[in-house]
């Protein structure tokens, strides 16, 4: 069940805000890397062990805070949600909005896969997924890709925001540092996959398997932000400016 979060008043939005995973909160609480099985509570929201290392190490950034991944290979190191928090009953019951400052260190020829959740079937294989050198928004031949290319070696702020169908058509939309880059209405909503499957950042997990069908992310994560319903642009524009200054010196 979706718990929404009140507006307290700072300069990110916070109403409805439904996970908010920040590396800066870990720094002196946690030694890095995060090896296999490290609980990450998330601060803000207070719910207990919703992310997980589950697979490879993540180091952790001893100034600003980022999640540093490492992709030796296909698997790499990856996260996962309790589905508690973030599970298929939220996916599919309503809008949301993944929104999170990110570092490409390789973008290869391969698929390389940041966000995961569902199987192999259509509309329900969610992926955000680096593809050709664009971001793509993409749950299994419901696919909707940046204008832009991806970038290495710089900070940038992403959002990808669901609109749900019963008002707004299944409504894809893509921002790059608070300002749209694509939008696209689709015919299907997202089916959500089978019940109780994971959602991971850092690789796929399609069916079970880590790493099925794309590389593993090689790259830096600082904050991820995820709400129970779809931002509008202001909104996404007000938390890239409410978190640039943190990135602006690695640009």
């Amino acid at each position: 069940m979706f718990t929404a979060v009140a507006n307290n008043n700072q300069a990110l939005i916070y109403d409805s805000l439904y996970l908010d995973l920040n590396a800066a909160d870990y720094i002196g609480k946690l030694s890095s890397p995060l090896n296999v099985g490290t609980n990450l509570q998330d601060v803000y929201t207070g719910y207990a062990n919703n992310t997980e290392v589950t697979s490879g190490s993540i180091a952790l950034s001893a100034d600003l805070g980022y999640f540093d991944f490492v992709a030796a290979n296909q698997t790499g190191s990856q996260m996962r949600m309790n589905q508690n928090i973030t599970g298929r009953t939220f996916l599919i019951s309503s809008s949301w909005t993944f929104q999170w400052w990110g570092w490409w260190d390789v973008i290869s020829g391969r698929d390389v896969c940041l966000f995961a959740q569902g199987n192999f079937a259509n509309n329900n294989g969610l992926h955000i997924q680096a593809r050709n050198s664009k971001l793509q928004f993409a749950m299994f031949n419901s696919d909707l890709t940046s204008t832009a290319n991806l970038t290495t070696g710089v900070w940038r702020h992403f959002a990808c925001v669901f609109q749900n169908g019963s008002q707004f058509g299944f409504r894809k939309t893509i921002y790059f540092n608070g300002v749209q880059d694509s939008t696209q209405t689709f015919a299907t909503a997202y089916g959500g996959g089978d019940v109780g499957d994971p959602f991971a950042i850092g690789t796929n997990i399609w069916g079970g398997t880590i790493g099925q069908g794309a590389s593993a992310y090689d790259g830096k994560i600082g904050e991820v932000q995820i709400y129970g319903r779809a931002l509008n642009a202001s909104e996404v524009f007000q938390n890239y400016q409410a978190t640039k200054n943190k990135y602006n010196i690695f640009t």
